[in-house]
């Protein structure tokens, strides 16, 4: 019974069928495209999502070299004095300029794909559902009685109804009250779902024992409603939808009981996360070592501590341990000279900013500045990796050669 009810294990893979060279192709195209993506993002000084996805975007539907060739553009826009916004107010931002030239590249179904994404999403919905014939609920007979010729089977039945009854009528173990829903002016279903009638009247059937537990909660508290839960059914009778109760209580009750769940698992999980501290106690002739008088001959703890420490040292000086001067087999005990601490990483040293220069240019140069020792430090980091796993490498060469570009360019300006 155990090993039935045993929760699988989401992290075994070994079940799982191996790629194709087809899928495993795929992958790495898509880790490249972002890894491209990501570059130029960080590049054009992109760090909201919105952007970010839409650079991605473009990699993915136009190609990494529309995306390398639109990037070089906007770089010989910017060191030719950048581009103006419509109104000519200011000049576009790096990021501006790229999705300018990104616009008219490219076709308009493209553009709705890139920067309008749920405008080409609905517009592939209409153009994929145009096929079929819409639906018209005064002409459902014919549909309907062809389903109903040959229908499946229902497993479960579940609705769940909350609203405040006007009277009740008891009886023998059951209470038995009548609801209506009314469909109010602007209420809207799912798109191609027909709105349900305007009104429909439900009987419920609640036992005893479930109506005393709600009745004085909805006594006591007129804002609060009924809500139960069971299987439905049609009455044909009194054309109305029977609901046979198997679980009634109150909104009230069921958001506080929600709530007072999801606080359980919080402080469970603060509870796992927080690290146990070892409780080892000390044995019983440990605690009471101390305690005993020393023999006869024998001296004290005290003394015998001591001298066992200055053996240690003497050991220590000697090369070893405390016993003969024989090396120490904790690798934390090891001599300095067996290992060095790795060294910390050279801090990149900037070209300082010449006097006289505007305090707009200095900034811009100091953070060509850091751009370039990042995509130099970045470039040698690609490098020392497998060729297979050289992701951004050409696009990381081609904005260290922008940056050098621009540096150049201010430089030649504004240096004596």
């Amino acid at each position: 019974m155990g090993q039935k009810n045993r929760t699988p294990n989401k992290n075994r893979t070994h079940d799982r069928p191996p790629l194709d060279d087809e899928a495993r192709e795929r992958i790495e195209r898509i880790k490249k495209e972002r890894a491209i993506a990501d570059e130029i993002s960080d590049a054009l000084g992109e760090t909201q999502d919105k952007p970010r996805n839409q650079i991605r975007n473009v990699v993915r539907y136009c190609g990494i070299d529309f995306a390398q060739q639109v990037y070089d553009d906007m770089i010989e826009i910017e060191n030719n004095g950048g581009m103006l916004i419509l109104t000519g107010e200011r000049r576009r931002t790096p990021g501006g300029v790229f999705f300018q030239l990104v616009r008219e590249r490219i076709d308009q179904e493209t553009r709705e794909r890139i920067f309008v994404h749920w405008v080409y999403t609905q517009k592939k919905f209409v153009q994929k559902e145009s096929v079929y014939e819409p639906f018209i609920y005064e002409e459902r007979a014919p549909i309907l009685e062809r389903l109903l010729a040959n229908p499946g089977e229902v497993e479960e039945v579940n609705i769940t109804l909350i609203g405040r009854y006007k009277e009740i009528e008891r009886r023998q173990a059951l209470v038995i009250v009548a609801m209506k829903a009314i469909v109010a002016d602007g209420f809207t279903m799912p798109a191609g779902v027909p709105l349900p009638p305007k009104e429909t009247d439900f009987i419920v059937y609640i036992s005893i024992r479930q109506w005393e537990k709600v009745e004085p909660i909805l006594q006591a508290d007129e804002t609060d409603t009924l809500m139960v839960t069971g299987f439905c059914g049609f009455d044909e009778e009194f054309k109305a939808l029977a609901v046979y109760t198997t679980h009634a209580s109150t909104r009230k009750t069921y958001k506080s009981e929600q709530q007072q769940t999801r606080q359980r698992e919080a402080q469970q999980q603060t509870t796992s996360e927080q690290p146990k501290k070892p409780t080892r106690q000390p044995h019983d002739k440990e605690r009471s070592y101390d305690k005993r008088e020393p023999r006869e001959g024998r001296e004290p703890r005290e003394q015998r501590d001591r001298g066992n420490q200055q053996n240690a040292n003497m050991g220590n000086r000697r090369g070893g341990n405390d016993r003969g001067g024989r090396p120490s087999s904790n690798p934390r005990q090891r001599p300095s000279d067996d290992y060095a601490p790795r060294p910390a990483p050279t801090p990149i040293e900037e070209p300082p900013v010449e006097e006289g220069v505007p305090t707009t240019i200095a900034e811009t140069l100091r953070k060509l500045y850091s751009a370039a020792a990042t995509y130099r430090q970045k470039i040698e980091d690609i490098k020392s990796k497998p060729e297979a796993q050289q992701f951004g490498l050409e696009m990381t060469e081609k904005l260290f050669a922008s940056t050098e570009k621009q540096i150049a360019s201010l430089e030649k300006q504004y240096k004596k």
